[in-house]
């Protein structure tokens, strides 16, 4: 019963809304950090959406980048805000369509 809770709360934590961080082959990019060091990190994103949405009461210009890591992990997506990102989420499994190389 121990290990189901403990697997429970592990997949929950790794299905929540909004990651702590995520990694890029050896490097980790979190929320805060500069666009310039996400694309360091991790190289361009494998696509690219622009909104202007409502963000914490005014109107905000809305870059969310996405980021396949392939069948073996997730796609995530990075909301970017004045060139910082504010929040990282996982957003459903890789594919096998990526053709990313990680660093």
């Amino acid at each position: 019963m121990k290990q189901f809770l403990f697997f429970f709360l592990v997949f929950g934590f790794l299905l929540a809304d909004d990651a702590l961080a995520f990694r890029c082959g050896s490097e980790i990019v979190s929320k805060g950090d500069s666009v310039a060091t996400l694309m360091a990190r991790c190289g361009r994103p494998d696509h690219k959406d622009f909104t202007v949405e409502k963000y914490n009461g005014h109107w905000e210009s809305i870059e969310k980048w996405y980021y396949d890591l392939g069948s073996n992990d997730f796609i995530y997506k990075m909301t970017v805000i004045d060139s910082m990102i504010v929040s990282i989420d996982i957003v459903g499994r890789g594919t096998d369509n990526t053709k990313r190389q990680r660093r």
